[in-house]
């Protein structure tokens, strides 16, 4: 019951200062200020009310009401000592992505002796200067972390090679060669690469043509395959389709061909397929194909 009033009370004090302090007087602004359950006001009272400033305690905020402050006010580091609080990298981690050089104004971290969460959160901000203090290789990085790194430094050899790439899945190694062209072709090899990872490759770098094992389309999934029939007019690739099952073809796939080039496929096309979505799309684009929809 006790417990109770208490919590009341203090509601009321921190409500008191925080919307009725324009009636208040300089003397009882102070007096309140020393009663305040500094935890529960909300962090837009602290900081967007200057004309309470002069009044608010600030050493008594909780470490990470003191940091969502600064990262709202920065002004505010004029009165709040960061220094006083222990903090991990995750904790802080919008504030220095906001100035990378308010890590070491503010805090005392050792980039020498980061945990790994901490590590890799420091390096997805991407500042080069880490990576003189950081040693990347003592760590254990998923993949995820590692192409988080990667990406980070905007596909860097130098990050790469420092990094376990060996762990990186077909994504994101195509992820690398589109940011790269052909610089990394000594780091990573095709084998991995599926059908539909040459497919985004091809839209971003199409001298890669050069690379590709085209095998691997005519045993994978007949729909990619007509996707790269119908993304290059040179090399053309239509000769692939007569050594495919053509009954696995959908509807899709036949509308697709038929909008691309409907003089070479319409002798093969199985019509009895296409339902009529599939002839809206086909007669946007080949209104005198409509003589087929008819027989």
């Amino acid at each position: 019951m006790v417990k109770d009033i208490n919590s009341i009370l203090l509601c009321l004090i921190n409500d008191l200062f925080c919307t009725m302090w324009a009636e208040l007087s300089e003397k009882e602004l102070r007096h309140i200020s020393n009663l305040l359950d500094y935890p529960n006001i909300e962090d837009r009272y602290l900081c967007d009310n200057e004309e309470l400033h002069p009044y608010v305690q600030w050493e008594k905020l909780e470490k990470m009401q003191a940091i969502r402050i600064v990262t709202r006010q920065p002004e505010l580091l004029k009165k709040i000592n960061l220094k006083k609080y222990e903090y991990r990298i995750k904790d802080i981690w919008y504030f220095i992505q906001a100035d990378y050089t308010r890590l070491t104004k503010y805090f005392d971290f050792d980039l020498k002796n980061l945990s790994k969460d901490d590590a890799h959160l420091l390096l997805c901000i991407g500042v080069e200067e880490f990576l003189d203090e950081i040693e990347l290789e003592k760590y254990d990085f998923n993949h995820i972390e590692c192409f988080n790194i990667i990406k980070a430094y905007d596909c860097q050899r130098k990050v790469i090679t420092r990094l376990n790439y060996s762990l990186l899945n077909s994504h994101q190694i195509a992820y690398i060669f589109k940011a790269t062209n052909e610089e990394m072709l000594d780091v990573f090899s095709f084998e991995s690469l599926t059908t539909l990872n040459w497919l985004d490759l091809f839209c971003y770098r199409p001298n890669f043509i050069k690379y590709c094992d085209f095998e691997k389309f005519k045993y994978g999934d007949p729909f990619n395959l007509i996707q790269l029939i119908t993304l290059f007019e040179n090399p053309d690739f239509s000769h692939l389709l007569y050594e495919i099952d053509k009954d696995e073809i959908t509807a899709l796939g036949w509308e697709k061909l038929l909008i691309h080039k409907p003089e070479k496929y319409l002798h093969i096309c199985d019509f009895s397929k296409l339902k009529e979505n599939n002839w809206v799309e086909i007669l946007k684009a080949r209104p005198s194909l409509e003589v087929y929809k008819l027989t």
